[in-house]
């Protein structure tokens, strides 16, 4: 990991802003569903709008 050998942004099935973060939460608690598609791996989005990749 430390080595940066690994894309973890290609493993990430969604990125979500701060505020939905209690949504991911839901969805990985319950069907797994969210906006439609399967969430496996969930990123969140800072305050400032970085994102992932």
């Amino acid at each position: 990991m430390e080595g940066g050998d690994i894309d973890f942004g290609a493993v990430i099935s969604h990125e979500l802003p701060l505020e939905r973060v209690r949504e991911g939460f839901d969805a990985l608690n319950g069907n797994y569903e969210l906006d439609g598609k399967t969430a496996f791996k969930i990123a969140v989005r800072g305050a400032f709008g970085a994102g992932i990749g």
